[in-house]
């Protein structure tokens, strides 16, 4: 938010500003300060919002990042995937009709753009339906979650607190990091060992937890894990 005000501040008054940040970050399931963005923006600033990881999760409702910060899209231009928590394919933008209408008549990628086959709009739709519908997806989510965040705890792992689906293991060194890869393999674990800019740059351990995860399997990685950890201390 500082970084922000300080880039506002150096804006004339007639300035239109677009912030443009994600929504729900990727490498470890934090959110954007949506509502305090908006306080610093001047009336004229706008917010466009790459909710990818966050729709059909986050909020009351999974509506999203917008929904968990609980403001409006007066000021937000919300974009989306279907290929993520919908399980389709494509992708959506939220705003209001003016922009739709804009975006019809004079986007080029939209208008060069192939449509999507009717029957991935369809398991698009009915993804919509099962997430309105079947709110107890979600709660076991969040459950699967909570489970297993507390079983690395309890394992003396160092495990951050974000709104997201997302387990982020703290950083070590390669030597380290290739022994545990080794392990999770060995227990038909897939290691997902992956680099994001400067936010991990050498690399870090993400689990991105599912509302399909089985007690077994988040027992299984808790113990893979807790093998680890005991070794190293």
């Amino acid at each position: 938010m500082e970084a922000v005000a300080r880039l506002v501040a150096k804006l004339p008054r007639s300035a239109h500003p677009i912030l443009v940040t994600d929504g729900m970050f990727s490498h470890d399931g934090s959110v954007a300060p949506l509502a305090e963005y908006l306080k610093i923006l001047p009336p004229a600033g706008k917010i466009l919002v790459d909710d990818a990881h966050g729709a059909g999760v986050l909020g009351a409702r999974g509506r999203g990042t917008l929904e968990h910060a609980d403001v409006n899209r007066t000021r937000i231009i919300q974009c989306a995937t279907l290929s993520k928590a919908f399980g389709a394919y494509g992708g959506v933008v939220l705003g209001a009709r003016a922009l739709r209408n804009k975006i019809i008549m004079r986007s080029r990628m939209f208008a060069g753009a192939t449509p999507l086959p009717p029957p991935l709009a369809g398991a698009a739709l009915a993804a919509l339906r099962i997430l309105k519908r079947e709110p107890q997806r979600r709660q076991r989510l969040f459950a699967n979650l909570s489970y297993l965040r507390a079983r690395l705890r309890a394992a003396d792992w160092e495990i951050t607190e974000t709104p997201g689906p997302i387990v982020r293991l703290p950083q070590m060194n390669s030597a380290a990091a290739n022994h545990l890869k080794k392990h999770l393999l060995a227990a038909r674990i897939y290691p997902p060992f992956v680099k994001y800019g400067k936010a991990s740059a050498a690399g870090v351990f993400r689990f991105v937890i599912s509302s399909e995860h089985s007690e077994r399997q988040l027992n299984r990685l808790a113990h893979v894990l807790g093998e680890f950890k005991n070794k190293r201390s």
